[in-house]
């Protein structure tokens, strides 16, 4: 958070995403974090991980993995940061939000659950409230619909086709890059208080009455 109350989103965490693997051996963090719905989280204690990691090599090699792809992650929020239209940013989050979500068993039929608002979508995109909301081309254009908080790709290509979307770097088992055919039967679970979505962000607050409203409301 700075001074006048701006704040910078810096990442967006989906259920059992292990949060701040890059901090534990840091005395402190130097970023906060914030749920964006009902959520649970998992306490566990710096000392805990490294004792898990001296013990036990291959932990600690799949935590180094684990913040390799965050980092990589931080690379393309970078390149989108620097270099994406407003369209293109925006079409690229809702692309690898679905992907990940996805990856999780939380999609079903091109439909996953969006509480990512206007405000949460300018200060993670690096966008001012009035590009947001020129940027509803997205759903202009045919490629998404949003109702009650539930967003669904309507166009999988042409998004892709938008967002410039490689996901390489999610380093995700192909079946889970897909668009979610193969998750097609059943119920598809709500978000509930094991299910929640967080971002990480430069300095923490909670989310503010204006963050309730939904992205491209119609």
């Amino acid at each position: 958070m700075f001074e006048d109350g701006r704040r910078q989103i810096l990442s967006f965490h989906v259920p059992g995403d292990i949060y701040d693997t890059l901090h534990f051996l840091l005395p402190e963090a130097d970023h906060n974090i914030a749920t964006l719905t009902p959520g649970t989280v998992a306490l566990v204690s710096h000392q805990a991980i490294i004792e898990l990691t001296e013990q036990f090599p291959r932990i600690a090699r799949a935590l180094w993995k684990e913040t390799l792809i965050e980092a990589a992650m931080f690379r393309e929020w970078i390149a989108s940061l620097g270099r994406r239209s407003a369209y293109g940013r925006i079409a690229h989050l809702i692309r690898e939000m679905y992907v990940r979500v996805n990856a999780v068993g939380l999609a079903r039929n091109f439909t996953i659950e969006w509480p990512i608002t206007q405000s949460v979508m300018g200060d993670s995109q690096g966008l001012s409230t009035v590009h947001v909301n020129r940027s509803q081309e997205v759903r202009a254009a045919g490629l998404i619909q949003t109702q009650q908080k539930k967003l669904v790709i309507t166009d999988w290509k042409g998004l892709q086709s938008a967002a410039e979307f490689d996901p390489a770097y999610l380093r995700l088992r192909l079946d889970s890059i897909t668009a979610g055919e193969h998750k097609t039967n059943g119920s598809r679970p709500s978000v509930n208080a094991r299910n929640g979505l967080a971002m990480g962000h430069m300095q923490g607050q909670r989310c503010s009455d204006q963050d309730r409203t939904t992205l491209f409301p119609d």
